[in-house]
């Protein structure tokens, strides 16, 4: 917890260091980007539950197009037996704005691969991400997220399953 409130002061500074957002929350966030700090829990059907942090990096290619990456590890529990579990890939997304206060839901797809292991096997592969989440914005440059993702890993059971996180954000123009 401590961290998490640490990364949101730090996140909230930056908004106080300038403007260079688009003010008007209709003008076009083409060549603009993000950097986010993001915390997951995610709940699996065979290895358990546990906390997944990781970052992303995601560039506007036009008006609410946007591509980029991401990368998350963390932990997952089942009683008495802990896993860790990693992942990452590249992301493709599309921003649905709504209202006049930079309120939007964003809609993503993240692809690429992801590994787990604990004392008595190793599980990975090719990954799937598809994930909805509400944007509101903080200030000009400081953006906060609440979603939800389904991670499925095509041809193994292991680490599939849901999580819901909430990402913090910082929208910079390249």
């Amino acid at each position: 917890m401590k961290n998490i409130l640490l990364s949101a002061l730090i996140l909230l500074s930056f908004n106080a260091l300038g403007e260079d957002a688009p003010a008007d929350k209709k003008k076009s966030l083409k060549n603009y980007s993000k950097i986010g700090i993001n915390n997951k829990f995610m709940v699996t059907t065979s290895q358990g539950s546990g906390l997944l942090y990781g970052w992303r990096y995601i560039n506007y290619n036009s008006e609410k197009f946007f591509l980029g990456g991401a990368g998350y590890t963390g932990q997952v529990y089942s009683g008495t037996t802990a896993s860790s579990f990693t992942y990452g890939g590249l992301m493709a997304g599309y921003d649905w704005h709504f209202g006049t206060s930079g309120k939007k839901i964003e809609l993503a797809v993240l692809i690429g691969s992801g590994i787990g292991s604990n004392t008595t096997k190793t599980s990975g592969g090719m990954l799937i991400e598809p994930s909805i989440s509400y944007s509101m914005s903080l200030g000009e440059r400081t953006k906060a997220n609440l979603g939800t993702s389904y991670l499925y890993i095509p041809g193994s059971e292991d680490f599939r399953g849901f999580t819901v996180g909430f990402t913090f954000d910082i929208l910079y123009n390249n």
